[in-house]
């Protein structure tokens, strides 16, 4: 009885080997894995750089400091007559700290430009004033 078991056992043991081998391949990331956050990253400081510069344009606007957060990476898509096509990465939000932020009037100048240039809802938006 006790022979009929150690080849079922030496398979379990074999396939929990397997599976932590492989677990931990797939758990390490690929290096496209790591480029591609190095690269969403890139894009998301170089935006806010952008941004910066743009609002710091604006009368009424004080030393701005703005910051983005991302939905995604880039994200290709094929459609059914096999042509490529391709999206960047998505707002999901901005946060503009700056002195005059606190201004009704200037808030929702801000609100309306960024709505219009990164294509997103004035709730996806925050404007406040910096302190001092």
């Amino acid at each position: 009885m006790k022979w009929k078991k150690r080849p079922l056992l030496a398979a379990l043991v074999l396939l929990g080997l397997a599976c932590l081998l492989f677990g931990g391949l797939s758990i390490a990331g690929t290096g496209s894995d790591t480029a591609e956050a190095g690269e969403l990253e890139r894009y998301r400081a170089e935006l806010e750089g952008r941004l910066c510069a743009l609002l710091g344009e604006i009368e009424g606007v004080g030393s701005p400091e703005v910051m983005v957060t991302l939905e995604r990476g880039e994200e290709h898509r094929y459609s059914g007559s096999k042509l490529l096509s391709s999206e960047g990465p998505r707002v999901l939000g901005v946060a503009v700290v700056c002195y005059g932020g606190g201004r009704d009037d200037l808030r929702a100048e801000l609100t309306s430009l960024l709505s219009a240039l990164l294509g997103i809802g004035a709730h996806r938006i925050h404007v406040s004033e910096k302190s001092s």
